[in-house]
């Protein structure tokens, strides 16, 4: 699911890292295309995340279950975390969230691996396309969203706008200190608060093509999504949307 949501979204237009799915059954001619495909692609590193049949669906998404490996350099290294990734369903998390949601699967399951460049982020999110039916959230995190989606980091600020008004932003921190921006005739003006840190003001210039791509990735799946994504040189890119499994 993971993959086919993947090739949907660049298909539409969207920016996302080049990426490949390989399956755990691959055969050894293909394996050699493979390795040619990580040789022509500029700029290494890559990263290898998880892409099985029972990922991000509509009341399941494994989110957080299973890992994805980075930096990825060499394509001995590529193998190595390949077969660790491709086997992820043995760990202990997977079988603690297959136990509680009383899930028996693994007999259907189809085990592919993606392959994918690696953006060395200026920044990431995480962004929530519905919230209480009312508004878009996104998360901010300093680096990576791996220690975010594991949750074992709690985000320093949410940024929270109303799906139908974009001519007011509220950031709500977890430092005690909420505050607003207001868009008049596109100037962007705060109305009261201090900012706690600089990816407040670093994100400030992105918010309307955030805004419209929340509103259209939902568009596109029928449903409220949750998108991982990151900015890179002034570019953001989407590197995967799920379906949110529990709308508040």
């Amino acid at each position: 699911m993971k993959y086919k949501n993947l090739v949907l979204i660049k298909q539409k237009g969207f920016n996302v890292p080049e990426f490949l799915s390989i399956p755990e059954d691959i055969e050894f001619n293909a394996l050699g295309e493979v390795f040619e495909w990580f040789n022509r692609i500029e700029e290494a590193p890559f990263i290898t995340r998880s892409s099985f049949s029972m990922e991000d669906g509509v009341n399941r998404s494994f989110a957080g279950v299973f890992e994805s490996y980075y930096p990825i350099y060499t394509w001995e290294d590529f193998m190595k975390w390949y077969n660790i990734c491709i086997n992820s369903y043995k760990s202990s998390k997977f079988r603690s969230y297959t136990e509680a949601h009383k899930l028996e699967i693994l007999d259907s399951v189809s085990k592919n691996v993606i392959l994918q460049k690696y953006i060395v982020w200026d920044v990431s999110w995480v962004c929530f396309s519905q919230y209480n039916e009312k508004y878009i959230y996104i998360e901010c995190v300093p680096w990576i969203n791996g220690p975010f989606v594991n949750g074992e980091y709690l985000s320093p600020f949410t940024i929270s706008i109303e799906r139908r008004n974009l001519n007011k932003i509220r950031v709500i921190s977890f430092f005690e200190n909420d505050f607003f921006y207001t868009i008049q005739d596109g100037t962007i003006e705060k109305v009261y608060g201090n900012t706690q840190f600089y990816m407040e003001d670093y994100f400030l210039p992105y918010i309307k093509d955030l805004w419209e791509i929340c509103k259209e990735l939902q568009s596109i799946f029928l449903y409220p999504q949750d998108i991982e994504f990151t900015i890179y040189k002034w570019k953001i890119y989407i590197l995967q949307s799920r379906n949110v499994t529990v709308v508040i």
